[in-house]
């Protein structure tokens, strides 16, 4: 998205078009500077109006209200309160994560990683004794070995290291789960 300030004034008018001249030019950031706006970023009531590409549009009073919230980087109130409440269940899902068993451990790094696209090609961990689960990666073709310990040191971690030497894999994960 680009914006700019038009000049007080009336419409100038040449051979091809009418116009209005910018006070500081065309930005496609905040003002202070900033990431770039990403269409992805903006809310569609406002995107909708970029069938007027290249001419000026009229925006209703609740359009506007946006675009002067993104151009000033300021959020919406909704929005700030959403945040401060996605790292309050964020916490919360920690202390809920903390009475896991280590199965249960296990099926969370095993959706994770299946959510993610890769694909498990082997058991859990019950018959493996330093890998819980391995992956195909299928763009890649990349295996990787995951170890996903309930309670474990840094013997534990050193142990699972020196034995993951030994495998013909590109990567392994390692998670103490709490």
């Amino acid at each position: 998205m680009y914006w700019c300030q038009a000049m007080h004034g009336p419409i100038e008018v040449d051979l091809e078009s009418k116009f209005r001249r910018c006070l500081n030019g065309w930005s496609s950031e905040p003002i202070g500077g900033g990431e770039a706006f990403n269409i992805s970023d903006i809310s569609g009531y406002l995107t909708k109006t970029q069938g007027f590409q290249g001419t000026s549009c009229i925006l209703d009073q609740d359009q506007t209200k946006i675009l002067r919230r993104l151009i000033n980087k300021k959020k919406k109130d909704s929005t700030v309160k959403v945040e401060s409440l996605k790292i309050e269940i964020i916490e919360t899902a920690v202390e809920l994560f903390k009475d896991l068993y280590w199965k249960d451990c296990e099926i969370l790094a095993d959706l994770i990683f299946q959510r993610c696209g890769w694909q498990r090609i082997s058991m859990h961990g019950e018959n493996m004794k330093f890998i819980d689960m391995q992956y195909n990666e299928p763009i890649s073709g990349n295996r990787y070995d995951v170890q996903v310990k309930s309670g474990a040191g840094k013997n534990t971690f050193d142990e699972c290291i020196t034995h993951y030497k030994n495998h013909q894999t590109s990567k392994f994960y390692f998670k103490k789960a709490f």
